[in-house]
């Protein structure tokens, strides 16, 4: 599962360099979130379209739409990001360490209290289960029977591309 942030990372990193090159590291740690953002878009709009299905395939065919458009814009760019990790080294092993040990801390820390238990867990789990086992987009709502959600669920689908891809 480490290898997940750190493979959609660097499809977000030439995303994030061109998106967000005025900050000092150039966006480097902003890649993973742009990565898992712009990979979940990217699968939800092909698989809203009917381009391709809610799967593992679907997902990393939006992942590999999403790095040639990041690589796209990357290049129109004059800028050189493999210079400039270079140069500091020191500063993205520190954010590499830094984003490993909280990531463990708190996947430390959700594993003391798994239960799908009190507020809205059960319905973030119903939630997710639709996202994930829908065949299409919008998904099926678990709680009014033959109606798509009409509620906010792209971060559901990002969960569940997080778990899929992960194998989970």
């Amino acid at each position: 599962t480490c290898a997940l942030p750190i493979s959609i990372g660097a499809a977000g990193l030439p995303f994030a360099y061109r998106l967000f090159g005025r900050l000092p590291d150039k966006g480097y740690t902003f890649s993973k979130m742009t990565g898992l953002v712009m990979t979940t878009f990217s699968f939800w709009l092909i698989s809203s379209y009917g381009l391709t299905s809610n799967s593992v395939g679907g997902i990393v065919f939006g992942l590999v739409v999403f790095l040639a458009v990041s690589i796209w814009l990357y290049q129109k760019t004059d800028q050189n990001l493999w210079g400039h990790l270079k140069e500091n080294a020191g500063y993205v092993l520190t954010a590499e360490i830094l984003f490993t040990l909280l990531f463990f801390t708190w996947a430390f820390v959700r594993a003391q209290n798994p239960q799908i238990s009190g507020t809205e867990k059960p319905m973030e789990f119903a939630f997710l289960n639709a996202v994930t086992n829908s065949p299409t987009y919008p998904p099926l709502d678990p709680w009014l029977s033959g109606f798509a959600i009409s509620y906010y669920y792209m971060g559901y689908i990002m969960m569940s591309i997080v778990g899929r891809l992960a194998a989970v």
